[in-house]
């Protein structure tokens, strides 16, 4: 393991495996990939396409970097671009409901964390998951802010961190 990740770090530059770890933390508890296997999966998907465009056609030579840089980006965009996009369609959807129930209960008296965990304790969705997290990261020391900027980083959708700015 710690040999993958010296490996991955001499490849990519630190930009870059940041910008990857956030954009693999904005997936929520739907990725199955850490940054190292992430980096690593995607190198070998494209060498394995390079190689094998070069053994099974006939102008493989030729065709072979075009098809390994497009392996590269592709396997980017459906494991991440794509599955970012559709999970914030998600959570903007569920958002709406969510923030609804969060209103009704903060205007019947109760605090801000009080409020919170009821509207999580009664709407089941992803959303809710997610304060969740943020509500138990509060139980072990975080204060509602520093959970809450937490959550926004999370989360990659403009409309809902807007909202979470406006609670914090």
């Amino acid at each position: 393991m710690e040999n993958q990740i010296k490996f991955i770090e001499k490849i990519y530059d630190k930009k870059q495996l940041n910008e990857i770890e956030y954009k693999l933390k904005c997936l929520g508890n739907d990725t199955k990939y850490t940054v190292s296997s992430f980096c690593l999966t995607r190198l070998i998907i494209s060498i394995t396409a390079f190689i094998l465009t070069i053994l099974l056609t006939d102008m493989g030579y030729i065709y072979a970097p075009f098809v390994a840089i497009a392996c590269y980006y592709l396997f980017y965009y459906f494991n991440i671009t794509k599955k970012t996009k559709n999970r914030n369609r998600r959570l903007e959807h569920q958002a709406i409901y969510f923030f609804e129930i969060l209103t009704l209960t903060l205007e019947s008296g109760r605090n801000l964390e009080n409020a919170l965990k009821v509207t999580c304790d009664n709407v089941d969705s992803e959303i809710s998951q997610e304060f969740k997290k943020a509500l138990n990261e509060m139980n072990y020391g975080k204060s509602l802010f520093e959970a809450l900027s937490d959550l926004k980083n999370r989360i990659s959708s403009d409309i809902i961190n807007n909202i979470i700015l406006n609670i914090i």
